[in-house]
Protein backbone atom coordinates (compact mmCIF):
# COMPACT_ATOMS: atom_id res chain seq x y z
CA UNK A 1 0.00 0.00 0.00
CA UNK A 2 1.24 3.50 -0.88
CA UNK A 3 1.48 5.68 2.23
CA UNK A 4 2.54 9.12 0.97
CA UNK A 5 3.25 11.29 -2.07
CA UNK A 6 6.91 10.28 -2.21
CA UNK A 7 6.00 6.59 -2.47
CA UNK A 8 3.28 7.50 -5.00
CA UNK A 9 5.81 9.24 -7.26
CA UNK A 10 8.22 6.31 -6.96
CA UNK A 11 5.46 3.81 -7.78
CA UNK A 12 4.42 5.73 -10.91
CA UNK A 13 8.05 5.81 -12.05
CA UNK A 14 8.41 2.04 -11.53
CA UNK A 15 5.13 1.47 -13.37
CA UNK A 16 6.32 3.54 -16.34
CA UNK A 17 9.57 1.56 -16.54
CA UNK A 18 7.68 -1.74 -16.32
CA UNK A 19 5.31 -0.78 -19.12
CA UNK A 20 8.27 0.20 -21.31
CA UNK A 21 9.93 -3.15 -20.59
CA UNK A 22 6.70 -4.98 -21.48
CA UNK A 23 6.39 -3.07 -24.74
CA UNK A 24 10.04 -3.76 -25.59
CA UNK A 25 9.67 -7.51 -25.01
CA UNK A 26 6.48 -7.61 -27.07
CA UNK A 27 8.28 -5.96 -29.98
CA UNK A 28 11.43 -8.04 -29.66
CA UNK A 29 12.38 -10.83 -32.06
CA UNK A 30 15.36 -11.95 -29.97
CA UNK A 31 13.51 -14.74 -28.16
CA UNK A 32 14.12 -18.17 -29.64
CA UNK A 33 11.59 -19.72 -27.25
CA UNK A 34 8.12 -18.17 -27.05
CA UNK A 35 7.56 -19.91 -23.74
CA UNK A 36 10.43 -18.02 -22.12
CA UNK A 37 9.12 -14.77 -23.60
CA UNK A 38 5.61 -15.44 -22.27
CA UNK A 39 6.90 -16.30 -18.77
CA UNK A 40 8.85 -13.01 -18.58
CA UNK A 41 5.87 -11.04 -19.89
CA UNK A 42 3.51 -12.72 -17.42
CA UNK A 43 5.75 -11.86 -14.46
CA UNK A 44 6.19 -8.24 -15.53
CA UNK A 45 2.48 -7.78 -16.23
CA UNK A 46 1.54 -9.20 -12.82
CA UNK A 47 3.96 -6.83 -11.10
CA UNK A 48 2.69 -3.88 -13.16
CA UNK A 49 -0.92 -4.77 -12.34
CA UNK A 50 -0.15 -4.81 -8.62
CA UNK A 51 1.53 -1.39 -8.75
CA UNK A 52 -1.28 0.02 -10.92
CA UNK A 53 -3.82 -1.13 -8.33
CA UNK A 54 -1.89 0.63 -5.56
CA UNK A 55 -1.55 3.80 -7.66
CA UNK A 56 -5.28 3.83 -8.46
CA UNK A 57 -6.13 3.31 -4.80
CA UNK A 58 -3.88 6.15 -3.65
CA UNK A 59 -5.36 8.52 -6.27
CA UNK A 60 -8.83 7.58 -5.08
CA UNK A 61 -7.89 8.22 -1.45
CA UNK A 62 -6.23 11.58 -2.14
CA UNK A 63 -9.42 12.64 -3.93
CA UNK A 64 -11.29 12.00 -0.68
CA UNK A 65 -13.25 9.08 -2.13
CA UNK A 66 -13.14 6.92 0.97
CA UNK A 67 -15.67 6.44 3.76
CA UNK A 68 -15.06 3.89 6.56
CA UNK A 69 -17.49 0.96 6.19
CA UNK A 70 -20.59 0.83 8.38
CA UNK A 71 -19.34 -2.42 9.89
CA UNK A 72 -15.86 -3.95 9.96
CA UNK A 73 -13.74 -6.47 11.82
CA UNK A 74 -10.94 -5.48 14.17
CA UNK A 75 -8.40 -7.04 11.78
CA UNK A 76 -9.52 -4.51 9.14
CA UNK A 77 -8.97 -1.48 11.39
CA UNK A 78 -5.27 -0.88 10.51
CA UNK A 79 -6.04 -0.40 6.80
CA UNK A 80 -9.00 1.82 7.66
CA UNK A 81 -6.74 4.02 9.81
CA UNK A 82 -4.25 4.46 6.97
CA UNK A 83 -6.89 5.05 4.29
CA UNK A 84 -8.74 7.58 6.43
CA UNK A 85 -5.56 9.57 7.13
CA UNK A 86 -4.77 9.79 3.42
CA UNK A 87 -8.37 10.67 2.50
CA UNK A 88 -8.32 13.49 5.05
CA UNK A 89 -5.20 14.87 3.40
CA UNK A 90 -3.20 14.46 6.58
CA UNK A 91 0.50 13.72 6.49
CA UNK A 92 2.03 11.18 8.85
CA UNK A 93 3.70 14.13 10.61
CA UNK A 94 0.33 15.78 11.31
CA UNK A 95 -1.25 12.61 12.69
CA UNK A 96 1.84 11.96 14.82
CA UNK A 97 1.62 15.45 16.32
CA UNK A 98 -2.13 15.23 17.00
CA UNK A 99 -1.75 11.89 18.77
CA UNK A 100 1.52 12.81 20.54
CA UNK A 101 3.26 9.91 18.81
CA UNK A 102 6.84 10.00 17.56
CA UNK A 103 6.88 10.27 13.78
CA UNK A 104 9.17 7.26 13.37
CA UNK A 105 6.81 5.14 15.49
CA UNK A 106 3.80 6.16 13.41
CA UNK A 107 5.69 5.45 10.20
CA UNK A 108 6.61 2.00 11.54
CA UNK A 109 2.97 1.39 12.53
CA UNK A 110 1.76 2.07 9.00
CA UNK A 111 4.60 0.18 7.33
CA UNK A 112 3.73 -2.89 9.43
CA UNK A 113 -0.09 -2.40 9.28
CA UNK A 114 -0.08 -1.41 12.96
CA UNK A 115 1.40 -4.72 14.12
CA UNK A 116 3.59 -2.86 16.62
CA UNK A 117 0.82 -0.63 18.00
CA UNK A 118 -1.06 -1.48 21.16
CA UNK A 119 -4.81 -1.81 20.95
CA UNK A 120 -5.30 1.37 22.97
CA UNK A 121 -3.01 3.30 20.60
CA UNK A 122 -5.08 2.15 17.62
CA UNK A 123 -8.23 3.30 19.40
CA UNK A 124 -6.66 6.70 20.14
CA UNK A 125 -5.64 7.16 16.50
CA UNK A 126 -9.10 6.08 15.32
CA UNK A 127 -10.71 8.68 17.60
CA UNK A 128 -8.35 11.39 16.33
CA UNK A 129 -9.25 10.51 12.74
CA UNK A 130 -12.94 10.64 13.56
CA UNK A 131 -13.53 6.93 12.92
CA UNK A 132 -16.60 5.45 14.61
CA UNK A 133 -15.16 2.43 16.45
CA UNK A 134 -18.64 1.34 17.54
CA UNK A 135 -18.95 -0.03 14.00
CA UNK A 136 -16.11 -2.46 14.74
CA UNK A 137 -17.06 -6.08 15.35
CA UNK A 138 -14.91 -7.14 18.31
CA UNK A 139 -16.73 -10.37 19.07
CA UNK A 140 -14.96 -12.61 16.56
CA UNK A 141 -11.48 -11.18 16.81
CA UNK A 142 -8.74 -13.58 17.87
CA UNK A 143 -6.33 -10.70 18.55
CA UNK A 144 -8.00 -9.66 21.80
CA UNK A 145 -7.78 -12.91 23.71
CA UNK A 146 -6.39 -12.95 27.22
CA UNK A 147 -5.23 -16.24 28.82
CA UNK A 148 -8.72 -17.36 29.75
CA UNK A 149 -11.31 -14.78 28.73
CA UNK A 150 -12.46 -13.14 25.52
CA UNK A 151 -12.91 -9.49 26.33
CA UNK A 152 -15.40 -6.95 25.01
CA UNK A 153 -14.09 -3.47 24.28
CA UNK A 154 -17.49 -1.90 24.94
CA UNK A 155 -17.26 -2.37 28.72
CA UNK A 156 -14.74 -2.71 31.51
CA UNK A 157 -13.39 -6.23 31.56
CA UNK A 158 -14.96 -8.44 34.20
CA UNK A 159 -12.11 -10.18 35.96
CA UNK A 160 -12.37 -12.34 39.03
CA UNK A 161 -10.90 -9.62 41.26
CA UNK A 162 -10.57 -12.02 44.21
CA UNK A 163 -7.67 -13.69 42.41
CA UNK A 164 -5.63 -10.50 42.10
CA UNK A 165 -2.80 -9.87 44.64
CA UNK A 166 -4.40 -6.72 46.05
CA UNK A 167 -2.78 -6.96 49.47
CA UNK A 168 0.70 -7.50 48.00
CA UNK A 169 0.23 -4.48 45.74
CA UNK A 170 -0.82 -2.41 48.76
CA UNK A 171 2.17 -3.63 50.75
CA UNK A 172 4.55 -2.64 47.94
CA UNK A 173 3.12 0.85 47.85
CA UNK A 174 1.74 0.65 44.33
CA UNK A 175 -1.60 1.79 45.74
CA UNK A 176 -2.56 3.57 48.96
CA UNK A 177 -5.55 3.34 51.27
CA UNK A 178 -8.13 6.09 50.96
CA UNK A 179 -11.18 7.04 53.00
CA UNK A 180 -13.33 7.44 49.91
CA UNK A 181 -12.80 3.99 48.37
CA UNK A 182 -12.24 0.40 49.49
CA UNK A 183 -8.88 -1.19 48.80
CA UNK A 184 -10.52 -3.36 46.14
CA UNK A 185 -11.97 -0.35 44.31
CA UNK A 186 -8.66 1.51 44.60
CA UNK A 187 -6.87 -1.47 43.08
CA UNK A 188 -9.37 -1.73 40.23
CA UNK A 189 -8.91 1.96 39.43
CA UNK A 190 -5.12 1.63 39.55
CA UNK A 191 -5.14 -1.49 37.37
CA UNK A 192 -7.49 0.08 34.85
CA UNK A 193 -5.48 3.30 34.61
CA UNK A 194 -2.22 1.40 34.13
CA UNK A 195 -3.61 -0.90 31.46
CA UNK A 196 -5.99 1.57 29.81
CA UNK A 197 -4.42 5.06 29.60
CA UNK A 198 -6.87 6.24 26.96
CA UNK A 199 -10.02 4.95 28.61
CA UNK A 200 -10.20 1.74 26.57
CA UNK A 201 -8.77 -1.68 27.42
CA UNK A 202 -5.23 -2.33 26.29
CA UNK A 203 -5.40 -5.88 24.97
CA UNK A 204 -2.49 -8.17 24.23
CA UNK A 205 -2.07 -11.80 23.45
CA UNK A 206 -0.52 -13.15 26.61
CA UNK A 207 2.11 -15.85 26.40
CA UNK A 208 1.62 -17.10 29.94
CA UNK A 209 2.49 -20.52 31.28
CA UNK A 210 -0.38 -23.02 31.40
CA UNK A 211 1.01 -24.35 34.68
CA UNK A 212 -1.88 -24.60 37.15
CA UNK A 213 0.39 -23.17 39.84
CA UNK A 214 1.01 -20.00 37.86
CA UNK A 215 -0.93 -17.00 39.17
CA UNK A 216 -2.04 -15.42 35.90
CA UNK A 217 -3.77 -12.52 37.66
CA UNK A 218 -0.51 -11.70 39.44
CA UNK A 219 1.32 -11.66 36.11
CA UNK A 220 -1.25 -9.27 34.63
CA UNK A 221 -0.88 -7.07 37.71
CA UNK A 222 2.88 -7.04 37.23
CA UNK A 223 2.38 -6.10 33.58
CA UNK A 224 0.19 -3.18 34.68
CA UNK A 225 2.96 -2.01 37.00
CA UNK A 226 5.54 -2.26 34.20
CA UNK A 227 3.38 -0.19 31.84
CA UNK A 228 2.84 2.38 34.60
CA UNK A 229 6.57 2.69 35.29
CA UNK A 230 7.32 2.90 31.57
CA UNK A 231 4.78 5.69 31.10
CA UNK A 232 6.31 7.60 34.00
CA UNK A 233 9.82 7.27 32.61
CA UNK A 234 8.72 8.33 29.13
CA UNK A 235 7.11 11.44 30.62
CA UNK A 236 10.18 12.35 32.66
CA UNK A 237 12.86 11.77 30.02
CA UNK A 238 13.35 11.38 26.29
CA UNK A 239 14.22 8.19 24.48
CA UNK A 240 15.72 7.59 21.06
CA UNK A 241 13.67 6.09 18.25
CA UNK A 242 13.91 2.31 18.01
CA UNK A 243 15.16 0.74 14.79
CA UNK A 244 15.28 -2.95 13.90
CA UNK A 245 19.06 -2.72 13.59
CA UNK A 246 21.09 -5.16 15.68
CA UNK A 247 24.54 -3.67 15.09
CA UNK A 248 24.66 -1.80 18.41
CA UNK A 249 24.25 -5.06 20.33
CA UNK A 250 27.99 -5.59 19.95
CA UNK A 251 28.51 -2.48 22.09
CA UNK A 252 26.11 -3.89 24.66
CA UNK A 253 28.11 -7.13 24.84
CA UNK A 254 31.31 -5.15 25.45
CA UNK A 255 29.64 -3.41 28.39
CA UNK A 256 29.39 -6.72 30.26
CA UNK A 257 33.02 -6.45 31.41
CA UNK A 258 32.36 -3.31 33.47
CA UNK A 259 31.54 -3.58 37.16
CA UNK A 260 28.51 -1.36 36.66
CA UNK A 261 27.60 -3.13 33.42
CA UNK A 262 23.90 -3.66 34.30
CA UNK A 263 23.41 0.08 34.82
CA UNK A 264 25.34 0.91 31.66
CA UNK A 265 23.12 -1.59 29.83
CA UNK A 266 19.99 0.31 30.87
CA UNK A 267 21.38 3.54 29.44
CA UNK A 268 22.60 1.85 26.26
CA UNK A 269 19.18 0.34 25.63
CA UNK A 270 17.56 3.75 26.15
CA UNK A 271 19.94 5.35 23.66
CA UNK A 272 18.75 2.77 21.15
CA UNK A 273 15.02 3.15 21.79
CA UNK A 274 14.33 0.42 24.36
CA UNK A 275 13.22 0.93 27.96
CA UNK A 276 14.65 -1.40 30.60
CA UNK A 277 12.29 -1.60 33.57
CA UNK A 278 13.16 -3.47 36.76
CA UNK A 279 10.38 -4.67 39.07
CA UNK A 280 10.38 -7.64 41.45
CA UNK A 281 8.03 -10.44 40.51
CA UNK A 282 4.82 -11.00 42.45
CA UNK A 283 4.20 -14.11 44.53
CA UNK A 284 3.20 -17.18 42.56
CA UNK A 285 4.56 -16.05 39.20
CA UNK A 286 8.20 -17.28 39.06
CA UNK A 287 8.54 -14.59 36.43
CA UNK A 288 11.97 -13.67 35.05
CA UNK A 289 11.20 -11.13 32.39
CA UNK A 290 8.98 -9.90 29.61
CA UNK A 291 9.09 -8.05 26.31
CA UNK A 292 6.20 -5.76 25.45
CA UNK A 293 5.27 -2.43 23.92
CA UNK A 294 4.38 0.67 25.91
CA UNK A 295 1.15 2.50 25.21
CA UNK A 296 3.19 4.75 22.92
CA UNK A 297 4.67 1.79 21.03
CA UNK A 298 8.09 1.95 22.71
CA UNK A 299 9.62 -1.52 23.20
CA UNK A 300 10.02 -2.45 26.87
CA UNK A 301 12.22 -5.11 28.40
CA UNK A 302 11.06 -5.81 31.94
CA UNK A 303 13.15 -7.90 34.32
CA UNK A 304 12.42 -9.19 37.82
CA UNK A 305 16.03 -10.11 38.72
CA UNK A 306 14.83 -13.09 40.74
CA UNK A 307 18.40 -14.29 41.12
CA UNK A 308 21.30 -12.08 42.17
CA UNK A 309 23.72 -13.35 39.51
CA UNK A 310 25.34 -11.71 36.50
CA UNK A 311 25.11 -14.77 34.24
CA UNK A 312 21.35 -14.78 34.86
CA UNK A 313 21.04 -11.05 34.13
CA UNK A 314 22.93 -11.01 30.86
CA UNK A 315 21.27 -14.07 29.38
CA UNK A 316 17.77 -12.98 30.41
CA UNK A 317 18.37 -9.49 29.00
CA UNK A 318 19.52 -10.84 25.63
CA UNK A 319 16.71 -13.39 25.58
CA UNK A 320 14.20 -10.54 25.86
CA UNK A 321 16.11 -8.63 23.20
CA UNK A 322 15.56 -11.69 21.03
CA UNK A 323 11.81 -11.26 21.48
CA UNK A 324 12.06 -7.55 20.66
CA UNK A 325 14.04 -8.01 17.45
CA UNK A 326 12.52 -11.28 16.24
CA UNK A 327 8.94 -11.33 17.46
CA UNK A 328 7.54 -8.15 18.98
CA UNK A 329 6.90 -6.38 15.67
CA UNK A 330 5.78 -9.44 13.74
CA UNK A 331 3.21 -10.74 16.24
CA UNK A 332 0.48 -8.18 16.73
CA UNK A 333 -0.09 -7.14 20.35
CA UNK A 334 1.95 -9.95 21.89
CA UNK A 335 3.45 -9.72 25.34
CA UNK A 336 6.18 -12.30 25.91
CA UNK A 337 6.32 -13.44 29.52
CA UNK A 338 9.28 -15.65 30.39
CA UNK A 339 9.23 -17.99 33.36
CA UNK A 340 11.22 -20.86 34.77
CA UNK A 341 9.76 -23.63 36.84
CA UNK A 342 12.47 -23.32 39.48
CA UNK A 343 11.69 -21.96 42.93
CA UNK A 344 12.81 -18.52 44.01
CA UNK A 345 15.45 -20.04 46.28
CA UNK A 346 17.04 -22.17 43.58
CA UNK A 347 20.29 -20.30 43.03
CA UNK A 348 21.50 -23.04 40.67
CA UNK A 349 18.71 -22.24 38.19
CA UNK A 350 19.71 -22.65 34.57
CA UNK A 351 20.19 -19.09 33.29
CA UNK A 352 20.61 -20.07 29.66
CA UNK A 353 17.27 -21.61 28.83
CA UNK A 354 13.59 -20.74 28.77
CA UNK A 355 11.34 -23.68 28.07
CA UNK A 356 8.45 -23.28 25.66
CA UNK A 357 7.50 -23.08 22.01
CA UNK A 358 9.56 -22.25 18.94
CA UNK A 359 9.55 -18.53 19.77
CA UNK A 360 11.32 -19.29 23.05
CA UNK A 361 13.83 -21.50 21.26
CA UNK A 362 14.52 -18.66 18.81
CA UNK A 363 14.97 -16.16 21.64
CA UNK A 364 17.34 -18.57 23.41
CA UNK A 365 19.45 -18.93 20.26
CA UNK A 366 19.43 -15.17 19.71
CA UNK A 367 20.80 -14.64 23.23
CA UNK A 368 23.49 -17.29 22.93
CA UNK A 369 24.67 -16.14 19.50
CA UNK A 370 24.69 -12.43 20.31
CA UNK A 371 26.56 -12.87 23.59
CA UNK A 372 29.15 -15.15 21.99
CA UNK A 373 29.53 -15.51 18.24
CA UNK A 374 29.05 -19.23 17.35
CA UNK A 375 32.38 -19.43 15.50
CA UNK A 376 34.17 -17.87 18.48
CA UNK A 377 32.42 -20.25 20.88
CA UNK A 378 33.64 -23.27 18.93
CA UNK A 379 37.21 -22.07 19.50
CA UNK A 380 36.84 -21.61 23.27
CA UNK A 381 39.23 -23.87 25.17
CA UNK A 382 37.09 -23.56 28.30
CA UNK A 383 34.40 -25.72 26.67
CA UNK A 384 36.69 -28.70 27.26
CA UNK A 385 38.86 -27.54 30.15
CA UNK A 386 36.29 -26.18 32.57
CA UNK A 387 38.70 -24.44 34.90
CA UNK A 388 38.42 -20.89 36.19
CA UNK A 389 41.69 -20.06 34.48
CA UNK A 390 40.50 -21.20 31.03
CA UNK A 391 37.14 -19.40 31.42
CA UNK A 392 38.85 -16.14 32.36
CA UNK A 393 41.30 -16.51 29.47
CA UNK A 394 38.51 -17.04 26.94
CA UNK A 395 36.48 -14.19 28.43
CA UNK A 396 39.45 -11.85 28.17
CA UNK A 397 40.06 -12.87 24.56
CA UNK A 398 36.38 -12.35 23.63
CA UNK A 399 36.00 -9.14 25.63
CA UNK A 400 33.05 -10.35 27.73
CA UNK A 401 32.41 -10.99 31.40
CA UNK A 402 33.49 -14.47 32.62
CA UNK A 403 29.99 -15.08 34.04
CA UNK A 404 28.62 -15.37 30.50
CA UNK A 405 30.95 -18.23 29.64
CA UNK A 406 30.59 -19.86 33.05
CA UNK A 407 26.79 -19.80 32.85
CA UNK A 408 26.82 -21.30 29.37
CA UNK A 409 29.20 -24.10 30.32
CA UNK A 410 27.12 -24.96 33.40
CA UNK A 411 24.02 -25.12 31.20
CA UNK A 412 25.55 -27.21 28.42
CA UNK A 413 26.94 -29.69 30.93
CA UNK A 414 23.83 -29.56 33.14
CA UNK A 415 26.23 -29.22 36.04
CA UNK A 416 25.46 -26.19 38.21
CA UNK A 417 28.00 -27.04 40.88
CA UNK A 418 30.99 -26.02 38.75
CA UNK A 419 32.40 -22.51 38.19
CA UNK A 420 30.22 -21.07 40.96
CA UNK A 421 32.82 -18.41 41.71
CA UNK A 422 32.50 -16.96 38.20
CA UNK A 423 28.72 -16.50 37.74
CA UNK A 424 28.71 -13.14 39.51
CA UNK A 425 26.80 -14.23 42.59
CA UNK A 426 25.74 -11.21 44.68
CA UNK A 427 26.93 -8.72 42.05
CA UNK A 428 23.60 -7.75 40.46
CA UNK A 429 20.99 -6.48 42.91
CA UNK A 430 23.29 -3.82 44.34
CA UNK A 431 22.93 -1.80 41.14
CA UNK A 432 19.16 -1.29 41.43
CA UNK A 433 17.23 0.68 44.06
CA UNK A 434 14.42 -1.90 44.15
CA UNK A 435 16.79 -4.30 45.88
CA UNK A 436 18.34 -1.92 48.41
CA UNK A 437 18.12 -3.37 51.92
Amino acid sequence: MILDDKQFTGSKLRLSKLNKSIAKINASDDYKDDQVKNVELSALKAFAKQIQTEVDEYEMLTNGLFVPPESYKLSELPKILIKTRIALGWSQQKLAELTETKLRHLQLYEEESYLGASYSKQMQIAETLGIDTSACDFTNSSSILTPSTKLNAKKVTEFDWKKFPVNEVLKRGWISKTKEHSIKETFKDWFGNAIRPYGTPSFHRKKISDDENTNKEAILTWEARILQLADQELQDSSISDFELDERWLKDLVRITVHEDGPLLAKETLKQNGILLVIEKHLSGTHLDGAAMLSHEGVPIIALTLRFDRLDYFWFTLFHELGHVFCHLYSNSNFVFFDQRSSSDNDETSDPNQFWGDNLEVQANKFALDKLIDPAAWNKCFSRFSTTEKSVKADASRLGIHPSIIAGRIRNERSNFSILSNLVGQGMLHKHFKSFEK
